[in-house]
């Protein structure tokens, strides 16, 4: 039997000049015109996941009501996909280092495909449930947000461009091979542990109050099952999911720190609403990418950038119940900007610390860490709006709101309620009484938007542990740099460009 490094290191191509050990190998220089089409596949994934940012965020109260849901199925369709992305996130990355990057993503661009298509045919309220955890899985593969059924030529034209344009060296690995040295007890325990934790989460105040047997359970043993699953990468796994150098050193750890972070209008004008968020987000997010690129600075990126998402959502905080769009507008471009130089550059940050050979898997842990970070976010933000709301009850009562009313509002229906008196439906209150239901809502928002900026606050001070470390050359720079050499000397020095 070959052992598998043998395998990689017959299967790994080698350049005919002297490589520095912290050179990835390249085998070619992509053509312009090849580098164009490699680059479009790649964004046009991107894009199909970007559009979730306008179009599935503004959509899911009308999705929730066609279902005729409650809140609590505005809660489950997006946990639904950032569970079954945020269990994946680490596996998608270790089966791209032994199989290489291609297969798996075309595999997750289909598995994307066959989610989006089902959640397209969905007729009842668990179908876009299933739907949507099936395409967290796809989507954690590319790493890319989940997408509604309207853009699903936009999901096949990305599986095509990938399989025809993008060409990645591919390990020649047998597929039984790369089987056995997969991390099964890191997948089943990061699986485990992440799954419990984040369903006992959302449950919740939601399944079953937070002092009964369930959620608590199911708490507890996912972090019991997270601890095993340190353990195991650290003393036992030989090829684990995520190696323990990725959290070693001080700047690794912060930089995964830092990554963990009603006013009664349609869809379509709650999405030409959340342009000022998303377009200075992408804006800033190029522009991030090109001042690091030109300068190499990616420590102050992220600092100044927690800094002006902290500052907004602080803002937030300050909105009331009555459409003031200018304020709105303002706001979002502040948390835009502050997103967009951070969206990014913590990911640089980390890589700038990791040797080459854990790259992948360090990308991967960052993943992970955004991705649960996402997950308990939405479960955790919920709660406090649940119970700032409920915390109201005295006072709606005592403003002569209706029983059943109030009972809704505390039950964890906040947010269906405050929908249903926009759209004009009284529920047997007086103008007076509705405008008190509203508040309460509102002030549960305000309160959410405190535990957001009080944990962007904290990111913005464990930022200060990350160092600055000088970027590298890429591949392909120092590879073109050691065959210029190499033609000089006439291939006899076998000095490479670091020395």
């Amino acid at each position: 039997m070959t052992p598998l490094s043998k395998i990689e290191e017959k299967s790994t191509p080698v350049s005919t000049v002297a490589r520095s050990p912290h050179v990835l190998p390249t085998t070619e220089r992509l053509s312009t015109a090849r580098l164009l089409l490699v680059f479009y596949s790649l964004a046009i994934v991107v894009f199909v996941g970007a559009m979730d940012i306008v179009a599935m965020t503004v959509a899911l109260p009308s999705i929730a009501t066609d279902f005729q849901g409650s809140s609590s199925l505005y809660a489950w369709i997006p946990s639904s996909y950032l569970f079954a992305q945020c269990v994946t996130a680490p596996i998608w990355g270790r089966f791209s280092g032994f199989w290489g990057r291609k297969p798996p993503l075309l595999a997750a661009s289909a598995l994307a495909f066959i989610a989006s298509l089902l959640t397209a045919l969905a007729v009842n309220s668990p179908m876009p449930i299933v739907a949507r955890t099936l395409h967290g899985v796809g989507t954690s593969g590319s790493l890319v947000l989940a997408n509604l059924c309207q853009i699903l030529p936009c999901i096949a034209a990305a599986f095509i461009t990938i399989a025809v344009i993008l060409k990645i060296d591919t390990k020649k690995i047998p597929f039984a091979a790369g089987v056995r040295s997969v991390d099964w007890l890191g997948i089943a325990l990061i699986s485990a542990g992440t799954t419990l934790f984040l369903v006992g989460l959302q449950s919740g105040g939601t399944l079953a109050p937070w002092s009964s047997l369930l959620p608590i359970a199911l708490i507890v043993l996912g972090t019991l099952c997270l601890i095993a699953f340190g353990l195991a990468q650290w003393r036992v796994s030989a090829r684990p999911l995520i190696p323990p150098s990725v959290f070693t050193q001080r700047s690794n750890a912060a930089a995964l720190l830092v990554c963990f972070p009603i006013l009664g209008t349609t869809s379509l004008q709650s999405g030409i609403w959340s342009l000022p968020l998303a377009i200075p987000f992408s804006v800033f997010c190029v522009g991030t990418g090109a001042f690091i690129k030109r300068t190499g600075h990616y420590v102050s990126v992220v600092r100044v950038g927690l800094g002006a998402m902290t500052l907004g959502c602080a803002l937030f905080t300050t909105l009331i119940d009555v459409q003031d769009w200018a304020r709105i507008a303002c706001f979002q471009i502040l948390a835009a900007v502050g997103i967009g130089l951070k969206f990014y550059a913590p990911l640089l940050a980390l890589q700038a610390h990791l040797e080459p050979a854990v790259v992948a898997a360090g990308t991967s842990a960052f993943q992970f860490v955004r991705m649960l970070a996402n997950a308990m976010s939405l479960v955790i933000g919920q709660s406090i709006l649940q119970n700032a709301v409920g915390s109201q009850s005295g006072a709606l009562r005592a403003a002569g709101v209706p029983g059943s009313v109030v009972s809704r509002m505390s039950g964890g229906d906040p947010v269906t309620v405050a929908e249903e008196i926009i759209t004009g439906q009284r529920l047997g209150m007086s103008a007076a009484q509705a405008a008190s239901v509203l508040s309460a809502v509102n002030f549960g928002f305000q309160r959410m938007w405190v535990f957001y900026a009080a944990v962007s606050g904290v990111s913005l001070l464990a930022s200060f542990a990350i160092s600055h470390a000088k970027q590298p050359d890429s591949a392909v720079a120092v590879t073109e740099r050691q065959q210029r050499e190499h033609e000089v000397g006439g291939g006899g020095s076998g000095r490479n460009s670091l020395d």
